[in-house]
């Protein structure tokens, strides 16, 4: 009678052992007000995502908006063999993040974004 073994998790070879990053890009086609396209990108740290992307942005057109992220993600060192599509982003998120983080350079946006004549 043979002797029962545990499993042992055989390692992965090659380049794509874990993921660094992942990203999510998504254009916002509106009739009445100009469309845009939004961009995040989540660095792994440890072994978890963080909560909030390290990089967010947003353009006018999807090209500029993959250039911008194509950009976060070269900047970063980080090889595109370890970097995934999420395509699960909370893109009213990252909307609120764009305003806060803009806010010192545009006052009025914020103003804008929620209605607030700052009194």
């Amino acid at each position: 009678m043979q002797s029962l073994e545990s499993y042992k998790p055989v390692p992965i070879e090659g380049k794509l052992a874990t993921y660094a990053a992942k990203y999510n890009i998504e254009f916002f086609r509106r009739k009445r007000i100009p469309s845009y396209a939004l961009w995040s990108v989540y660095i792994k740290q440890g072994r978890r995502y963080p909560k909030t992307p390290q990089g967010y942005g947003a353009a006018a057109t999807l090209d500029r908006a993959t250039i911008d992220m194509r950009r976060f993600i070269d900047d970063h060192n980080i090889n595109w063999d370890y970097v995934r599509n999420d395509g699960l982003e909370r893109w009213k998120a990252i909307k609120c993040l764009i305003v806060q983080r803009d806010y010192g350079q545009v006052p009025k946006l914020l103003d804008k974004a929620t209605n607030y004549n700052g009194i």
